[in-house]
């Protein structure tokens, strides 16, 4: 009888510490999108239109869309949403859970496709219950109807997007948005061709009340006043009628700003002849104050475009986002790559752009011309902070990545002590594997979501899926020529399953391919994929004429080893997959492209609604598995029967078995057990959960194997290097660089286990507040340390204090 009651003790301690966590987690997870929620009920909508800036979300290099966002108080509005938006914003967008506008200037790829993206993220993780509202030409919203229809699980998550009509102003508490089409010249009346101005009129601050005014009327204040004040009603007290005007000072001047694209010179004449509309404010007829140029460089620099922007007086403010200045779009990928390079700069590449010894000269405020870049603000409200602020732009210098270090003494010992191994078994210079993401299902500010670029042999590539922002982490790791060598070189892309961190990135990469091809004609490309994915993949060719060019579509059940292709599969309809059908006997062009012996897939246990396949490449010399998304399973195991590499899926740590069940994924331990059984001569561990940012738990049996390495991003890898990415090698650098994400990953094993064991919630908390204590006390005794040194200066020291705090 006792043992009874103190069994369901256990149970309900354990439930409870369930719920604990549960409910922190949840209040971590809304508590932005709740307390904006909560404002905007009080308020309205509008906090008394206190804040106005204009922040700088990307610039335009490294392949990302020229975005910037405006903040108003308690409402924020996106213009422009390319691939890969969501990094940028996690980085340069501030408040971004405020985000219920997505403004497009044009309907380009460049500009739509992270829409998808954001809209998604932002709905799953809880951060908005408002509907996103798009704006811009036609079929703007294309990506995300288009989902809604293909998925249809993602019905719900997609079925807060309203689409506004540029032909309607748009009203609301803190602004008013004129929509004006410019229209191409070659296509006067296509609205789908045209790009979009948006000229915003920011409503005026609270007024204040004039006391002297209040005086002369010689009325007693009471709650009439508040009607004035908040409601701008004209009341009567007294036997006297008193309107706002009686007692209120005077409205102040209110800004009005211009975000601008012109897309091509074929817009430039539509551009000039709606110069008057474009430059003028409603209301006074005055010019605008601020002029936002999201317009390319190569129509920019134009001598036209130049003597339009002429017109405008020397009070109007041009912010010129321009994609030729070189900058720091994505600071903490950045930087970890200069940290990791110090450990290995063959496996570890500096990324672009190069770190500079000086940083760029600032633009002078004393011009009315202003070059922004990534996290440049320019601040409208409030007065005192009017102008531009480049406090937060990075200055792409070593120093400034070395600020994070607590101790540079540390890592440089670190890495002179790190176990530097070398492949005995093999001088094989390919497969060169390039990961291009290593993230699972979001991206973070380190970590990309998948994305494996295999070089097969010299300037023969596959790309082993393809999530959103993979082609941004090509151009960042490569350059800008080598990567577009890679993009007109690549031979096939590989889609594991349907999920957007798989696939999401399609648009871009083959809208940057065409932009790489240029006038050449487009090679045969092979896109295997599974059979679901087609109305997606035709829908994309429909709506942006020329990405798909030259594609061969591959079913991925086509490749299983007991497929059996269809008698009829040639009369298969026009309308059920985008043009350039794939035929079996093309398999055999596929590999001989590809120089392989064979290319095929096998089906693995994910999402039970998606046919999920894993992939395997035979080369005469080697063989190669590569799992996507899976829990452990049987077919995994019979298709990396002795292969030279297996790269498996490991999201979470080994701790956390029961959510790798229910979300049908594989723990660390799991993924090492199917090596084993497969007797897999090494295996890449990838696709790691947010919580790991830096790198995975770091169990025991992780750290003691000597042919199990761990993914992480922008790695370039060759036979050669892949035991130089174990654990064994890398552990004691990441504690010396990472200590702080080292520690809150221990952490968080203690804890679970804490919870597993049935201790009552109480109980933990104790425990993990004396360990935070004792780790807080250590910490400050090393900065007291760090202080009294003379090798480092205050300098160093709140650089890197600033840096701790900013991650």
């Amino acid at each position: 009888m006792a043992s009874s009651n103190t069994n369901e003790t256990v149970e309900s301690h354990r439930q409870g510490s369930e719920k604990l966590v549960n409910h922190f987690a949840k209040a971590r997870a809304n508590r932005p999108a709740r307390k904006y929620q909560e404002f905007k009920k009080k308020y309205g909508g509008a906090l008394h239109n206190q804040e106005a800036t204009f922040r700088v979300v990307s610039n335009g290099f490294n392949s990302c869309c020229k975005s910037v966002i405006l903040h108003v108080d308690l409402t924020s509005y996106l213009f422009n949403c390319g691939d890969g938006i969501l990094r940028h914003m996690l980085e340069n967008a501030g408040k971004w859970s405020k985000l219920e506008h997505i403004l497009i200037t044009s309907k380009s790829w460049r500009n739509v496709a992270g829409t998808l993206e954001l809209n998604g993220t932002m709905a799953e993780t809880g951060n908005r219950e408002t509907p996103l509202c798009i704006h811009g030409p036609e079929s703007v919203d294309c990506l995300v109807n288009v989902d809604r229809s293909v998925r249809s699980f993602a019905r719900d998550v997609m079925g807060i997007v309203e689409r506004h009509s540029p032909e309607q102003l748009y009203i609301d508490n803190a602004v008013t948005i004129q929509s004006i089409l410019l229209f191409d010249c070659k296509k006067p009346t296509d609205q789908a061709a045209a790009a979009c101005a948006y000229k915003i009129a920011f409503k005026g601050e609270k007024r204040k009340v004039n006391t002297e005014n209040l005086v002369k009327l010689c009325v007693k204040p009471g709650p009439w006043l508040r009607d004035i004040v908040e409601h701008n009603k004209t009341v009567e007290v007294g036997g006297k009628t008193i309107t706002p005007d009686d007692v209120l000072c005077r409205p102040g001047h209110t800004d009005v700003a211009l975000v601008l694209e012109c897309p091509t010179l074929n817009h430039l004449p539509d551009l000039i002849r709606k110069t008057e509309q474009l430059s003028r404010r409603n209301d006074n007829g005055e010019f605008v104050d601020i002029l936002v140029h999201l317009t390319p460089d190569s129509v920019a620099k134009h001598p036209e475009y130049l003597e339009w922007m002429s017109q405008f007086p020397e009070t109007t403010k041009h912010l010129m986002v321009s994609e030729s200045v070189p900058s720091v779009g994505l600071k903490y990928a950045w930087e970890q790559q200069v940290h990791l390079n110090m450990v290995d700069d063959s496996i570890f590449p500096l990324l672009h752009p190069k770190p500079v010894e000086e940083p760029s000269v600032e633009a002078n405020e004393s011009t009315n011309i202003l070059y922004l870049k990534p996290n440049s603000i320019y601040t409208l409200r409030p007065l005192s902070y009017k102008g531009l602020n480049n406090s937060q732009v990075h200055k792409g210098t070593k120093e400034a990545a070395y600020g994070y270090f607590k101790s540079m003494e540390l890592v440089e010992q670190a890495v002179k002590d790190r176990v530097s191994l070398t492949c005995q078994v093999t001088k094989r210079e390919y497969p060169v594997l390039t990961m291009l993401g290593s993230s699972a299902s979001v991206n973070t500010k380190t970590r990309n979501v998948s994305g494996i670029l295999v070089e097969i042999e010299k300037d023969s590539y596959i790309l082993l899926d393809c999530g959103y922002g993979v082609a941004g982490q090509l151009v960042r790791l490569y350059g800008e020529e080598k990567s577009s060598d890679i993009l007109r070189n690549l031979k096939a892309i590989f889609v594991s399953h349907g999920h957007a961190d798989h696939h999401a990135g399609i648009l871009g990469l083959m809208g940057k391919r065409k932009e790489a091809l240029g006038d050449r004609v487009a090679p045969k490309l092979f896109f295997i994929f599974p059979r679901k994915l087609n109305l997606w993949y035709d829908h994309l060719n429909q709506q942006f004429p020329g990405c798909m060019e030259n594609v061969r579509a591959v079913f991925g059940g086509f490749l299983l080893k007991d497929n059996i292709p269809p008698k009829n599969f040639k009369n298969i309809p026009s309308q059920f997959i985008f043009p350039g059908y794939f035929y079996p006997p093309e398999i055999e062009e596929m590999n001989n492209m590809l120089g392989l012996k064979s290319l095929s897939s096998f089906r693995v246990r994910h999402a039970y609604a998606l046919s999920c396949y894993g992939i395997k490449l035979e080369h005469k010399d080697w063989k190669m598995v590569y799992t996507g998304d899976t829990m452990p399973c049987e077919e995994v195991v019979e298709a990396a029967r002795d292969v030279d590499l297996l790269i498996h899926e490991a999201t979470f740590g080994p701790v956390y078995e029961e959510d790798a069940k229910i979300k049908t994924h594989s723990t660390t331990h799991q993924a090492l057990d199917i090596a084993a059984q497969s007797r897999a001569k090494f295996t890449l561990l990838t696709h790691f959960s947010s919580r790991y940012p830096r790198i995975p738990d770091c169990s025991e049996r992780l750290m003691t194997s000597s042919n199990v390495g761990v993914a992480c991003d922008n790695m370039i890898l060759r036979p050669k290097d892949l035991p130089n990415t174990t654990l064994m090698s890398l552990y004691h650098v990441f504690k010396a660089i990472y200590n702080e994400h080292v520690s809150q990953s221990d952490n968080r094993v203690e804890l679970v286990q804490l919870q597993n064991s049935g201790m009552h919630p109480e109980k933990i908390i104790k425990i993990m507040n004396k360990k935070a204590l004792r780790e807080e006390k250590f910490l400050s005794n090393y900065r007291k340390r760090k202080l009294s040194s003379p090798t480092r200066t205050s300098d160093d020291e709140s650089a890197s204090t600033s840096q701790q705090s900013a991650v």
